[in-house]
C-alpha cells in the first residue's frame, strides 16, 4: 500500500480572503482578484500567518480555478503552480538531496515574486 498522505485544506483562512473580497467561492473571482488573493496570501506567508501546506493548498486551488486560457504564459500563474508544490517538495527530500533543489527552486520563485509584487 503507497504511503498517502492527508493536508487538509485551508478553508477558514481561505474564506476570510474570499469574504475579504466578497465572494463566496473562487469562482466568483475575475484572474485579477485571484492574483490579488494570492498575493495577499504570500505575504501572509511570509509574515508566518500561513505554512508552506497553506499556501500550498491555496495556491493550489487558485491554479485549478484558471482557465486553459489564463494559464497559459501566465506568470502568476505559474508561480502558483509552482507553489502549489510546497508539501510534496518539502516531504520528499531524501538523505541524497533528491528534490532539494525543486524545493530549493520553488522557494526562490516564490521570494522573487513577493519582493516585486508584494512589498
Amino acid at each position: 500500500m503507497p504511503n498517502i498522505l492527508f493536508i487538509p485544506f485551508p478553508k477558514k483562512k481561505f474564506e476570510a480572503y474570499l469574504s475579504s473580497m466578497q465572494v463566496g467561492w473562487v469562482d466568483q473571482l475575475s484572474k485579477s482578484q485571484k492574483d490579488q488573493l494570492f498575493k495577499l496570501a504570500v505575504v501572509d506567508f511570509y509574515a508566518g500567518k500561513l505554512s508552506a501546506d497553506d499556501l500550498d493548498g491555496i495556491a493550489s486551488c487558485l491554479w485549478d480555478s484558471l482557465t486553459h486560457e489564463e494559464k497559459r504564459g501566465d506568470w502568476v500563474g505559474n508561480i502558483m503552480l509552482s507553489a502549489s508544490d510546497l508539501g510534496y517538495l518539502t516531504r520528499a527530500i531524501k538523505g541524497d538531496g533528491t528534490h532539494y533543489e525543486a524545493l530549493k527552486a520553488t522557494l526562490i520563485k516564490i521570494r522573487n515574486f513577493y519582493e516585486s509584487f508584494c512589498l
